[in-house]
Parts: structure tokens; sequence; C-alpha cells
């Protein structure tokens, strides 16, 4: 097999050199391959040709000539017919061992279906694959979602679904796969459900005739034999970028277009929209006058490409449409996804949120907490409540936990951000639903969160080991402890201070405050960690690196800073923002908005947060602490001894 693999690929690269070719190669570049640069390019280049012409060769050997070619290319434009790779054509001998290849692996035991997979495998290089997202989304993933979306059985025949950032066709090869088992014998009318059904859209070219080659083969399958019907048109499958609402190829810009601007025969909107988006930040640079305009709905700051497609979703879905996007679990909080959220709630009906306690292992290759969110697109009513489940593993296994909660308690107001409160844990949401009542937002008491504002890559050369030259300390996330602060210096106890000069004396920070580590991670002990500003800090003056919060009181701030540090560190406060928090970032605008309660058990809690402060490590100090916490809000002495032995109290 690898022969017959070599040969194409030599045979491919040496036809390269061609004027045909080099024209091909020059068009090649402007799509997301053109990215890549020298030898991976070139490599890149011909591995995506090679495998054009393979799959060309497969669905022609599994229509056996019913057809023939002219009619295959009208169905199968990108396999027969794109400008990017349509130019090479197989010498007779290497389409021969392209034919004993796809024999002797069908004995291997691959369907015509899988085979295009394996064939891709081993085609386009792995780095290639794994930088332009060329991996499937996995099976178990894709019949889960289209079971959230209702896709299956008689209905899905007359479903149109579309997914706008289809990649290589994962939710549209199983949609298929689910049409034509509930389509019945005629094999013809089959193959016209998927054309009407199935909308896929994708910029990258390769992952367009990927998903065609696919789905050509589990509709030639169908056939055993039969010709394709005459009067097919191609099926529904764009290159084009999601992001704009005009197409990129000029033959296909009347049809496309009139799909994103939901116009003509495409005026409902679609019944499902799936898709697992791109993630990564997209500088507002990128975006063009139209796009700033369009996504400011739903953007602060650097957008995300996943947010921008899930708007670009929303806007698709018909009334009484259901959606399903795979998103980073980061949308569900902070400011920079609050706009997002805002118009996910106002377009969508939440019926479903599914989350995943690991960061690996859903995707190959990807460290990411993922949320799979699920709802329908109603004009009014809808239900109540909100089904929340999380995952340990696949989501073919059962969820470890399920529990459907009032749609107030995941979707939480303004002064919550609007964030969307998607813990499977019943005790966080009782607990959550008892700071609440009792408290209020931190901001509104008088007492501000911000962010260091030194930049280390920014600031390097104003950053020093001493106080030379007018320096100032800096101090870092690294330094900060429950109840402690360790000292200056990043790990390795250098770039302690920062030059004053005209620009940043404005950022100095003097008087008393808290910090906050900004950079926590689930897997570590605690999420929340504070510590009092030392004294001598607070009178001369500092500078907060980026990865710190300060908290600073107003003059009437109605809580003291020793009564704040100690709520901040305690179980129920790390508790509740563990199940919260849906990153790695504690921000200053999520500290802002805690809930917190006034009442006088915070005059212990602020005696307890000064010992805790003074004295060595008490575990006993720390677990009265925890209970005059408990006490303030109410909690239950049943939850309350279900909060406390969940993280161990020490620092």
């Amino acid at each position: 097999m690898g022969e017959a693999l070599q040969d194409l690929h030599t045979d491919v690269g040496l036809a390269s050199s061609s004027a045909e070719a080099r024209i091909s190669a020059a068009a090649w570049r402007e799509s997301p391959g053109g990215q890549l640069a020298g030898d991976l390019a070139s490599e890149t280049f011909v591995s995506e040709v090679a495998f054009a012409a393979l799959a060309r060769t497969l669905l022609e050997s599994l229509d056996g000539g019913a057809s023939g070619t002219r009619l295959l290319a009208s169905v199968f434009p990108h396999v027969f017919g794109s400008p990017l790779f349509g130019w090479y054509e197989p010498a007779p001998a290497i389409r021969s061992e392209l034919l004993q290849l796809s024999q002797a692996a069908k004995g291997f035991g691959y369907e015509p279906v899988e085979l295009i997979g394996w064939l891709y495998q081993f085609t386009v290089p792995d780095p290639v694959r794994r930088r332009f997202g060329g991996f499937y989304t996995p099976q178990s993933l894709v019949e889960f979602m289209l079971d959230r979306v209702g896709f299956g059985g008689a209905p899905c025949t007359t479903t149109r679904l579309i997914d706008p950032a289809c990649g290589a066709g994962a939710f549209l090869i199983g949609a298929a796969r689910r049409m034509l088992e509930a389509a019945g014998p005629e094999s013809a009318e089959a193959c016209r459900l998927l054309q009407r059904s199935l909308h896929g859209l994708d910029i990258n070219p390769m992952g367009i005739l990927l998903a065609e080659a696919t789905i050509g083969a589990l509709m030639l399958r169908r056939l055993v034999g039969d010709p394709l019907p005459a009067d097919l048109p191609p099926l529904h499958l764009y290159v084009t970028d999601s992001l704009e609402r005009d197409a990129l190829e000029a033959v296909e810009r009347a049809e496309v277009t009139a799909i994103k601007r939901a116009e003509g025969t495409w005026s409902a909107g679609f019944d499902v929209v799936i898709a697992n988006p791109p993630y990564g930040k997209h500088p507002s640079r990128l975006l063009s006058e139209v796009q700033r305009e369009r996504f400011s709905a739903t953007t602060f700051g650097h957008p995300n490409l996943y947010g921008l497609f899930l708007q670009v979703g929303l806007e698709l879905l018909g009334d009484g449409g259901r959606l399903s996007f795979i998103n980073p679990k980061s949308f569900a909080s902070g400011l920079y996804f609050r706009k997002l959220r805002r118009f996910i709630t106002e377009r969508l009906t939440i019926e479903e949120l599914d989350s995943f306690t690991s960061r690996s292992g859903l995707f190959d290759g990807v460290l990411q907490e993922v949320v799979i969110l699920s709802g329908v697109r109603t004009v009014a009513g809808g239900s109540d409540s909100i089904t929340l489940s999380e995952h340990a593993g696949p989501p073919s296994r059962r969820p470890a936990r399920r529990i459907v909660v009032d749609r107030a308690s995941v979707q939480l107001g303004d002064a919550f951000d609007r964030a969307f409160f998607i813990s499977a844990d019943p005790l966080a949401h009782r607990l959550l639903d008892a700071m609440c009542e009792r408290g209020t937002p931190l901001a509104q008491l008088g007492v501000r969160a911000s962010t260091g504002t030194i930049v280390w890559n920014r600031e390097r050369s104003l950053i020093g080991d001493g106080p030379a030259e007018s320096g100032r300390p800096l101090v870092w996330g690294n330094g900060i402890r429950a109840f402690r602060f360790l000292g200056l210096g990043n790990r390795r106890g250098a770039a302690t201070h920062v030059r004053l000069t005209e620009r940043t004396r404005g950022l100095l920070v003097r008087g008393d405050a808290l910090l906050v580590k900004r950079m926590t991670a689930k897997e570590e002990r605690r999420r929340l960690v504070a510590c009092r500003v030392p004294t001598d800090l607070a009178h001369t003056g500092y500078f907060a690196e980026n990865h710190v919060n300060v908290l600073r009181p107003d003059e009437d701030a109605q809580i003291g800073l020793d009564a704040l540090l100690g709520l901040l560190n305690s179980s129920l406060f790390d508790y509740v923002f563990r199940a919260l928090n849906a990153n790695t970032q504690v921000s200053a605008t999520e500290l802002e908005m805690l809930p917190i309660a006034l009442g006088p058990p915070l005059e212990e809690i602020g005696r307890l947060a000064r010992q805790l402060s003074s004295e060595a490590f008490d575990e006993e100090l720390w677990r009265a602490l925890d209970l005059a916490v408990a006490d303030l809000y109410g909690i239950t002495e049943a939850d309350c001894a279900l909060l406390m032995p969940v993280f161990p109290v020490a620092a």
C-alpha cells in the first residue's frame, strides 16, 4: 500500500512543475494552506492534490461506470472539478495501483467511507491536519449531538441541517448515514434527500472536498451499480468564509450568499444548526468594517472565533429550529463573553448544557474544557428548566452527574455578568442560591477590583532585580498564598522592581488592598487565593504584575478588608467560584460580582482572618472561619458538612 501512495506522491511532485500546476499552486496560497511556508507548504500542496486524485479514483470505482465521469463531476464538483486540485490526472499505471490499493484496503475490512478517512491520514502530513483541524470530530460526539437536536428517524428526511464550520464534514456524514437509513429502499430519492437537506460551509477547500468525497461514497454505495439521477444537483457544500456574507467562489456566490443571508429558498432559516467551530482569538484588526458592525452584538475586546461562529449559527436558525454547538467552557463566564451570552439567551431557549470534567481526552491532541450547548429557537414560552450533565468520559457513556434545575439557577442576571452556572453539582446550586439570597455584589459595597497593569514582555526594559534607579516593588502572582504574602519576585526570585518613569508613575498602587491570584487552574487545591498587601508596600507604593488582581476599598466601603479576606479564602467561596468560573483566570469582573452578605458574623470572620494572617497555619482556626462564613449565609448544617471536607483547608 505504501508503494502505491509513494508512487502517487512522486508523480504529483513531478507534475507540479507544469504551468497549470503553478497556476493552481498560486491560487492554493490564498487558501488556509497558504499560511504554511517552505517545504511544508510544498509538501502539503502535493499531498492534497494526491488525495483529490485518490478520492476521484475511489468514487469512480464505486460507481463502476454506471453514471459516467461527466455526471460524477457535476454532482461532486469539489472532488472532480476543484481549480486547486483537479488539474492532476494520474497516469494509467498509477491509476491501476490506486485501484489495487482500494481493493486491498477493503480486503482489510475498510468500508468505502472509512477508506477515505484512512487514505486522508496517510496522504496529508500529520502536522498540517492538526493545525487546520483535519481530524474528525469523534464519532461518539457526532451521534450524541445529532441526538441532542432530535435528528433521526423519519422526521430527519424532511429536516434542513447546516454546519457553518463543517471542516471534513463529520456532522454532515453522520446526518447522511441517518437519512439514508430512514429514507427507505428508493435509492434515487435518498440521494435527492441528501442534496436537499444537508448544507456545509468551510473556508478550507480540502475539508469540503473530503466531506463531499465521503458523502459521495455513501450515496454511491447505496446505489449499488445504478447510475446517479441525471437531474441531481451538486450537494450544498461550499468553500466560503462563514464570517463573510459573500462567497469566495464566483460560481457559487449567488446560492451561498442566499443561504448566509437567509434569502429565497432559505428565508425561513434552518431546522438544525450544528457545529464544532474553530477556537482561538481573532484579532479585531482582521475584521472588516462590515464584520465589526455585524459582530458588535456579541464581541468585547478581541473576539474568539467560536463566539463569531456561534452568532452565525444562531442567525441561521429558523423559528422552532434546534442548535447544538461545542464551545470552550470559557464562554460561560467572564466579561469578554457577556454580550455573547446575552445574544444567546435572546435567541435561544437553552435546553441542555453538557460539560466534561477532563480538559483532555475528548479531542485528539487538544487540552480544552468544552461544553455542548443545545437548545431551540422559540418565539415565546419554552421550558422553565435546563438539564445539566457532567461527563467523566466520552458522551456515549452515562454522565457522572445529571440534574434538572430552574432556568434562573443557570442563566444568572446582570448582577452576575449574565454568567451561565453550568455545574451539574446540586450542592453548588444550593450554595449559590443561599449566597445570592443574602448577598450583594461586591462592587455595590464599595470595593473595586482591578487587574495588574505590568505586562512582563512589554515592560522588561524597566524591570530589574533590585530597587536601583528609583524602582518600586513588583508584586507577582506566585508570591500570593492564602493569608500570606511570600515576597517579591517571579518564580526564580528575580524581577523584583520596576523603574519609575513618567509613564509608569501613574501605574503605581498605594494604600490598603487585597491581592488575589489571577491564574489558577481547576486542578489546584484552591481557585481563590488572597492575602493582604504588606503594610510597607501599601505605604511606599508598588506595581502589580498582570497575573495579580487588586481589591481596593472606597472611602465608604461597607465591608472591611479583613472580613473580605476571610470570605475569599473560605471553603464556601472557593467551592462556588470553582463551579462558576469557566477558565483558568480569576477575572476582576468575577470578583466584583461575588455575593457578599453583611451581618454580625463578619466581625468574627475578620478576627479569624487576622489570626490566620499573623500566626502559623492552624487547621482549627480555618475550620472555625468556614463555620462563621456558613453562618453568615445561612448554610444548613447538612450542606456545611458536605462542603467543608471537599478541599484541604491548607493554603
